[in-house]
């Protein structure tokens, strides 16, 4: 009886990463919805960071406040230069940023074949976060949400690097100035609708490989929902919205 012989050639090793051609190597990390989604976690994660530093600025002049104490140059100065609740909002919409085109790059047939990413969707360079979310979550979402979404969009485009927008065309149309005041949204409220979406990965997804791919723990969802949710209960609130960080409730907010 005949038999096939390729049927018994072995299977061809898989390369190293430093085997790798150039192509190879950024299509490994950029098709891999897995590195997308740990990157996303990163970034919230350092966004924590700095609003810890952010509510020390912010509680400092409130406790000033409610003594009766003047706001004097120095609670000026403090309160024109407090950057890292700046910092914190930039690094949340990054961080949303990964979280949802790593969605886009989990579904079926995206590729990078040219050695470079494909245009994303949604206006703004592909930072249009509320259009992402809603063309690729599958998802609803509430005003409340809506709104978080345009702030941290509003972050990535220009209001977590620079003073002022490139174009007049990014400020609100009927009330311009209110362009140029910061939104903080909180922790909680930030990282509940982060996990809504990191729950709407289809199954499967995050064991693609890439460079950490595969490993058990990173597949599962609920372990990363888990975590952000313990590590943002234990973070300050801010003057009157705040609760204590030992109850374990989650951080309370401004505006």
């Amino acid at each position: 009886m005949d038999c096939d012989a390729s049927s018994h050639e072995p299977e061809e090793e898989p390369k190293s990463l430093l085997e790798m051609n150039g192509e190879e190597v950024f299509r490994l990390f950029a098709e891999a919805p897995v590195e997308w989604f740990l990157q996303a976690i990163g970034l919230l994660r350092s966004a924590y960071v700095l609003w810890v530093a952010h509510s020390h600025c912010f509680n400092r002049r409130w406790a000033r406040s409610k003594q009766g104490q003047p706001f004097d140059a120095k609670d000026y100065a403090d309160y024109k230069t407090d950057k890292p609740g700046q910092g914190y909002v930039l690094l949340a919409g990054c961080a949303f940023e990964n979280l949802i085109k790593g969605l886009i790059v989990a579904g079926a047939g995206f590729e990078c074949p040219d050695g470079k990413l494909p245009e994303f969707a949604g206006g703004h360079g592909g930072h249009n976060l509320l259009e992402l979310a809603k063309q690729h979550t599958g998802l609803t979402f509430s005003a409340s949400e809506k709104r978080l979404l345009k702030n941290l969009t509003d972050a990535i485009i220009w209001k977590g690097r620079y003073h002022t927008p490139k174009k007049q065309g990014h400020l609100p149309k009927n009330d311009p100035a209110t362009g140029y005041f910061q939104h903080y949204p909180s922790p909680q409220q930030t990282t509940d609708l982060f996990s809504r979406i990191m729950r709407a990965y289809p199954e499967g997804a995050l064991s693609k490989h890439g460079n950490i791919g595969g490993l058990p723990a990173f597949s599962l969802v609920e372990t990363w929902v888990a975590l952000l949710a313990e590590e943002c209960g234990k973070l300050p609130g801010l003057g009157p919205c705040g609760r204590e960080p030992e109850t374990g409730e989650g951080a309370g907010g401004a505006g």
